[in-house]
């Protein structure tokens, strides 16, 4: 669905962009008035994808939780904590290092990668509260990786986490 949508953005965007060429008549030294276009823009005759309607709605349970660390590697199984615990994207939760940690206020602070734009170059701030599961988890990751190395790396994550999913039967 967003695919379609995108594509409906990008032909109406083009028609736009030569009905302002042919306005102007010259671009660049090449005539633009001579171009035969459709008297409407092709992408208003299709109608846009309604995309939240279609929109993935995934709950975990704690029982599933628990199902996919009993058959995961350590490394694995505390990712999967921490994803579960810190409701962070897999990629936000990847970029945390030791900098992103506040003991003293019990948070862990980091940018959104998600949000970052042209309009938004910085990305949306987050803040995570920890608990001491959290807390402790991240004390046994930062004596683990060396100073400023990523607390958890997602390194052949993809195939650890296809094996955990068939065993588990998610």
């Amino acid at each position: 669905d967003a695919t379609i949508n995108k594509s409906h953005m990008i032909i109406s965007r083009l028609y736009r962009k030569f009905e302002e060429y042919k306005e102007g008549r010259y671009l660049n030294g090449e005539d633009f008035s001579k171009i035969n276009l459709p008297a409407r823009n092709p992408a208003s005759l299709v109608p846009k994808v309604n995309e939240r309607k279609f929109a993935r709605k995934v709950v975990v349970t704690k029982a599933q939780i628990t199902k996919l660390i009993s058959y995961s590697d350590e490394s694995l199984a505390e990712t999967i904590k921490a994803l579960y615990w810190m409701r962070l994207r897999p990629s936000d939760l990847s970029r945390i290092t030791r900098s992103n940690v506040d003991f003293k206020n019990m948070v862990i602070t980091g940018i959104q990668n998600k949000t970052i734009t042209t309009k938004n170059p910085s990305g949306v701030p987050y803040r995570v509260a920890m608990t001491e599961e959290i807390a402790a988890l991240v004390i046994r990751r930062i004596e683990t990786f060396k100073p400023g190395a990523k607390l958890f790396p997602f390194k052949a994550v993809r195939f650890r986490w296809k094996r955990v999913r068939e065993l588990a039967e998610m």
